[in-house]
């Protein structure tokens, strides 16, 4: 009997290169968390944090 809950972080970063000339420095990361369900077998996506910089 499996009672623990599993979870797992997946982070992208992607560059959208210079929107302009003062900021070359522009991206956007994405943050998903992922669930582990037992009875589907497959990690499900429970919440995503967004960081703009």
């Amino acid at each position: 009997m499996i009672d623990k809950e599993a979870y797992l972080i997946v982070a992208n970063a992607y560059n959208y290169g210079p929107q302009n000339f003062q900021n070359f420095n522009t991206f956007k990361t994405n943050s998903s968390l992922f669930r582990l369900n037992i009875a589907k077998r497959a990690f499900i996506k429970y919440q995503t944090f967004e960081t703009n910089r």
